[in-house]
């Protein structure tokens, strides 16, 4: 997990772990290691207990608070693990309830599924169709398989029997779903479900709260956490030290990493980060170059990734709003692969405005709802809002419905 402001500290944590070749948990349930990068602790305190007591014994969790530390964090983490037994004594205290419980806890800790394909189907570009996506920071050093799949194995609806159970609550603290007529006349269960900050591979600080009717998002609210800005932008300050061009690349090929995990092509995810690593290390030379390309045209070539974006967060073209926020968000995806290209070679490059930034985080209601949750996740990472540019934190936008 990612505290506001630990940009940094997840970059080193991912740097590491891919070279220790340790695979990413798909959920709480099936980590070991729990890693929170970042000084800001306090903000995600809550998330942070709820995966935690979510994690099965042996289990370790360790906190990076500066970038430099993480080899020996992750050394003491290993440590720690090998000596975690249920009856060992506790080294944290007790951790709360879940706070995310029944039929959406796949969907928002990272156990859900994404296309809803059968398990292990590929596509002719290699990559998975209906696997679920890696979750960043929780860690298992089992191997094995490292994709997540479709497995409903069974009815996770339960049944509501009786009456008058308006403010009672389920088990985390989440209050009982209230029953409300849909756009179709059917009367289904109302819930308010929250998306962030355990949420894997989502965006940092933001948090939003959808209300859900059966697998429909009907009502959105976002915020942003009080945090967000922390210690100022961290992709502008390291433009200023590397470049524009450099951070550039470096910035969006993390944000792809992101969006290709999450529609379950994994090892070009994971081809992103190590390319923003080298990116990030020195300057780009001609073999760096040549595998961005590489990357580039392979991702442009996938025919299951046109199908998995396509018609996802369609944002019409007007001439007062930025290029890079319109179309869908395939059309976005091959922008940023387009810029990665450019900035990779030395050509122009620039960094989010925060004028966009506060334009998506009030124009995200209206682009989410009608949505299922695996629908809305792409969508917001499709957009990678760029949060440590929002000077003040709070609310944004309104709730929006659609008729």
């Amino acid at each position: 997990m990612t505290a506001p402001a630990g940009t940094a500290e997840r970059l080193a944590v991912e740097k590491a772990v891919r070279e220790r070749g340790w695979p990413m948990a798909l959920s709480p349930a099936e980590a070991n290691i729990l890693i929170v990068a970042g000084a800001d602790l306090e903000s995600i305190r809550l998330a942070v207990e709820s995966v935690w007591a979510a994690m099965p014994h042996p289990r370790a969790r360790a906190d990076l608070r500066h970038a430099n530390d993480v080899a020996a964090m992750l050394d003491a983490a290993v440590s720690q693990l090998a000596g975690d037994t249920p009856d060992a004594p506790r080294t944290t205290p007790p951790a709360a309830e879940p706070l995310y419980t029944g039929h959406h806890e796949r969907a928002l800790l990272g156990g859900g599924h994404e296309h809803r394909g059968p398990r292990g189907t590929t596509s002719d570009n290699g990559h998975a169709v209906g696997h679920g996506e890696s979750g960043h920071d929780m860690h298992s050093e089992h191997a094995g398989d490292e994709h997540g799949g479709d497995e409903h194995g069974g009815d996770e609806h339960g049944g509501h029997h009786g009456h008058n159970m308006a403010g009672m609550q389920m088990p985390g603290g989440i209050a009982m779903a209230e029953r409300a007529l849909d756009r179709d006349g059917l009367k289904l269960d109302v819930l308010n479900v929250p998306l962030g900050p355990a949420t894997p591979l989502w965006p940092t600080g933001l948090l939003v709260t959808a209300t859900m009717q059966g697998d429909v998002i009907t009502a959105v609210d976002v915020a942003t956490l009080s945090a967000a800005a922390g210690d100022g932008p961290f992709w502008s300050h390291l433009a200023d030290q590397i470049g524009p061009e450099r951070a550039t690349s470096a910035w969006r090929l993390d944000s792809c990493s992101r969006l290709l995990a999450l529609t379950g092509w994994d090892d070009t995810a994971i081809t992103a980060r190590r390319l923003r690593d080298d990116i990030l290390a020195g300057p780009v030379g001609l073999a760096t170059r040549r595998q961005v390309r590489a990357w580039s045209a392979r991702v442009r070539r996938s025919r299951m990734l046109r199908w998995s974006l396509s018609g996802l967060g369609p944002v019409p073209g007007d001439e007062h709003l930025a290029e890079e926020y319109t179309g869908d968000a395939y059309d976005r995806l091959l922008r940023w692969v387009h810029g990665i290209e450019t900035a990779a070679l030395g050509g122009p490059a620039g960094l989010e405005s925060p004028v966009w930034t506060q334009w998506l985080l009030d124009a995200l209601p209206g682009l989410l709802v009608g949505a299922e949750v695996a629908q809305a996740r792409l969508i917001v990472a499709s957009f990678d809002p760029y949060l440590a540019l929002v000077a003040q934190p709070g609310h944004h936008g309104e709730e929006a419905h659609r008729d």
